[in-house]
């Protein structure tokens, strides 16, 4: 059966203050051990999110509205898992093809999908909070593009609080590069979402060095991508073995539970079929 608008909301709250930040759904204290999982079923029929929860993960994670669908939020909510639900924003390009200073139309169509799926989901018991935009802003380059894009999302991000003010609003940086924009420029965010291949201490360094008053929560983490690495004769990535994989994801899960209290736990990154590299790129 579909779980819709006008069943009960769950209530997600973060509570206390730098240092000792929790979040608290439906009252009880809520940390977040999660996987990114853009889709529910596999090509050959298997089901990801039943293993995600079989992992141990109590979050999944989308990136865009097309992966985040009915029979998706259905499939989590039965197997007792929530979801931070994607919201996918295209960065500007330098050809002009994607544009938030010109292109009215796509801003104007963006806005559209936001408010839609924001009203047709919010109150549906596997939503956890809301991931507006993924690495967007390091991926624009245009400094104008940058500060039209931030104007765009600040103002989504108070859309969303209106017409849900019971989820929270989580962005995905590129690790730190993205802090100092959102700083200054989307200041109504509720978690300062990054995503991180290096060193969570790094990233906590630089989140301390912004200035935020929010908490922080690890979007994507785990082994080095196929950018940091040399490169064969054939010029392809040199990829990990697969415990040197193991050994990265737990140190950086390690680390995230070091800054328990000023992150809000952390998103492993992939689980599922990807058109990168790999299965972990």
């Amino acid at each position: 059966m579909s779980l819709m608008a006008g069943q009960a909301a769950a209530g997600v709250v973060i509570r206390g203050e730098k240092g000792s930040w929790s979040l608290e759904v439906d009252g009880k204290p809520f940390e977040i051990k999660g996987v990114g999982c853009g889709i529910h079923r596999g090509k050959n029929g298997e089901d990801y999110l039943k293993m995600a929860k079989e992992m141990g993960a109590n979050v999944v994670r989308t990136w865009g509205t097309d992966q985040g669908t009915q029979e998706y939020l259905d499939r989590a909510a039965e197997l007792g898992l929530k979801v931070i639900a994607g919201i996918w924003l295209n960065h500007a390009t330098q050809d002009g093809k994607f544009s938030y200073r010109d292109d009215k139309e796509y801003v104007w169509a963006k806005r559209r999908e936001i408010l839609s799926y924001v009203t047709r989901f919010r109150n549906h018991p596997a939503v956890l909070m809301w991931g507006l935009g993924n690495e967007t802003i390091y991926f624009t380059k245009d400094e104008v593009e940058r500060r039209e894009l931030c104007a765009f999302m600040e103002e989504m991000v108070q859309v969303i609080h209106r017409v849900d003010p019971n989820h929270p609003v989580v962005y995905a940086s590129a690790s730190k590069m993205d802090f100092t924009y959102l700083a200054r420029d989307v200041p109504s965010l509720d978690v300062i979402g990054a995503n991180e291949y290096s060193s969570v201490r790094s990233l906590h360094s630089g989140w301390q060095d912004a200035g935020f008053d929010k908490p922080y929560l690890v979007t994507e983490y785990g082994p080095y991508t196929h950018h940091d690495r040399p490169c064969d004769v054939n010029r392809r990535a040199s990829e990990p073995q697969d415990y040197q994989k193991a050994m990265l994801y737990r140190s950086l899960t390690e680390q995230i539970w070091e800054f328990g209290g000023y992150n809000l736990g952390g998103v492993a990154f992939h689980l599922g079929e990807t058109t990168q590299e790999s299965m972990t790129w």
